[in-house]
């Protein structure tokens, strides 16, 4: 694989803008992906042909409702893979999300898309090992990478536990500050490498692959 295009960040998070994803994510899958030798187109040259196809058929969202036509979207989306195999010289697109993970009764660290990662709680978290009562819930943000070839077949899709957003304790709520997102820079580095993964280890034969908690079904596209 020689080129990759980038799609449009997604964040399935309410409290972050698929800016601040962008901001976050795209330098470092691009160092990431040149230093394997493999050319990045990025997402700014996808957000340009998306609004330009989108345009030609009116735009994909229904006025009234606000929802995408999938007839429209479908086709949008099969002119901006042709224009970036034959105009890029694209091998594959690679979807980036950030979503939302929940655990519930949380005592010890929780696993959150194959990684450990800390709770959000001001002044750090404290271990419910011993507390008499665990935590009613975390929530933590999760990267999501999904590989597709020009044709729309999913390739592979991983997964990697980012940071603590939010935690119920009992009777209190403390939810991670929007200033205080995505500012360590270790845990992205890592959660980026562990989505592209798959770029770095020769491809395995389906009988061979076992799957990680890393791994998800590449079924779905932000």
């Amino acid at each position: 694989m020689e080129t990759v295009a980038l799609a449009a960040f997604h964040s399935s998070v309410a409290d972050i803008e698929p800016e601040r994803v962008e901001e976050a994510f795209e330098g470092r899958l691009t160092e990431r992906l040149t230093g394997w030798g493999i050319e990045v187109i990025p997402s700014s040259v996808w957000r340009r042909i998306w609004r330009r196809y989108a345009e030609d058929v009116g735009g994909i969202y229904d006025r009234s409702s606000g929802e995408a036509d999938e007839q429209k979207f479908a086709v949008v989306r099969e002119a901006v893979y042709r224009d970036l195999v034959e105009n890029h010289s694209a091998d594959a697109i690679l979807y980036v999300d950030v979503k939302l993970v929940e655990d519930y009764g949380v005592r010890a660290l929780p696993q959150v898309c194959g990684e450990t990662v800390t709770p959000y709680w001001p002044g750090g978290w404290a271990d419910h090992s011993q507390a008499p009562n665990p935590a009613t819930m975390v929530r933590s943000s999760c990267l999501v990478g999904i590989l597709v070839d020009p044709g729309g077949k999913s390739l592979f899709g991983r997964q990697a536990g980012i940071e603590g957003m939010e935690t119920y304790d009992v009777q209190t709520r403390a939810v991670r500050p929007p200033e205080r997102v995505f500012l360590n820079g270790e845990r992205l580095d890592e959660a980026t490498a562990v989505v592209l993964a798959p770029f770095a280890r020769p491809a395995r034969p389906e009988s061979d692959a076992k799957e990680s908690p890393s791994d998800v079904t590449p079924t779905d596209r932000p």
